[in-house]
């Protein structure tokens, strides 16, 4: 049985794509929390760390961008602004424990910010905040393009955190399933996004070159986090090991809740998307993903 009572808090944190502040210089909170979290992950700082990044994101979806320096330049306590943050993240509890997992702030050095300009500086940050998704296409029929475009790291901070939530539901570790979500789409700093239909037709040409792609960005990250990935990207070639599943499933999810969202906003179709234009691609994964879907009641 998957945690369908935690599809709630999916779709929640889903609008912090579309969430920004006068502070953000323009970013979504998540491409925001992504600038955060690739400094946190290269070089690998503790698995504390992460899952502060992930409590203060799961806080973010009710409280946006106040955080300990706007709150506390208003004359609120260091006390004060930590209780704030732990009764936003209390308001989640029936889904955190669906999920089975324990989230808490201890401290106010707790309170990681997303609004640190100095962080877009990063090449590769920059790169994924830059680079749109290219949304639903399939070879032979015409691009369907919804606005507004989500980022790849809007997509990737969103896949990280969603796999870190599923990590104790699949048995899988948190800190690798975070980790593979937040770099899955390393080659997309030098390769523009052209979606499914893009990817056949390079057809052959396909392996090669998402490899030599990711291997440019990965020049620019630790050694350390180079042989993880690594390893992590052979992991999800398929869908068996559980930080493959954990992966996988926050990769749909992320997917189709992105979908839902054009649905709502444009009357576009989720299941036009998923049956005609192939938003599942095929290959070793798709049943996995589909399961998923149908587990949590978003296709039937």
């Amino acid at each position: 049985m998957h945690p369908t009572h935690a599809l709630s808090l999916f779709k929640e944190l889903n609008e912090l794509k579309r969430i920004k502040s006068n502070t953000s210089n323009g970013l979504s909170f998540a491409e925001a929390a992504f600038a955060v979290a690739v400094e946190y992950c290269d070089p690998p700082n503790s698995d504390k760390s992460i899952e502060q990044l992930v409590t203060m994101f799961l806080a973010g979806s009710r409280l946006g961008f106040l955080n300990y320096n706007n709150l506390s330049s208003v004359g609120l306590t260091a006390d004060q602004i930590l209780n704030i943050f732990r009764e936003t993240i209390d308001s989640f509890q029936v889904e955190l424990d669906a999920l089975k997992i324990n989230l808490r702030l201890e401290t106010s050095n707790s309170l990681v910010s997303f609004d640190d300009p100095k962080l877009r500086s990063n090449k590769l940050v920059n790169g994924l905040i830059s680079q749109p998704r290219a949304g639903p296409t399939t070879p032979g029929k015409p691009r369907v393009v919804l606005y507004p475009v989500e980022s790849h790291a809007d997509h990737c901070m969103m896949v990280a955190a969603y796999a870190f939530l599923l990590s104790p539901f699949y048995g899988s570790d948190p800190t690798d399933s975070f980790l593979i979500g937040l770099f899955h789409h390393l080659h997309n700093l030098t390769l523009p996004d052209s979606g499914y239909a893009g990817e056949c037709l390079l057809g052959n040409h396909l392996t090669k070159s998402i490899e030599s792609a990711r291997s440019l960005a990965m020049s620019s990250l630790s050694s350390r986090t180079n042989s993880k990935i690594s390893r992590l990207f052979k992991e999800i070639e398929e869908a068996s090991s559980p930080v493959a599943k954990a992966f996988h499933a926050a990769d749909c999810l992320d997917r189709v809740l992105q979908m839902q969202y054009y649905e709502t906003a444009h009357s576009f179709s989720v299941t036009h998307a998923i049956e005609e234009l192939d938003l599942i691609h095929d290959g070793p994964v798709k049943s996995f993903q589909l399961d998923t879907l149908k587990s949590f009641g978003l296709i039937s």
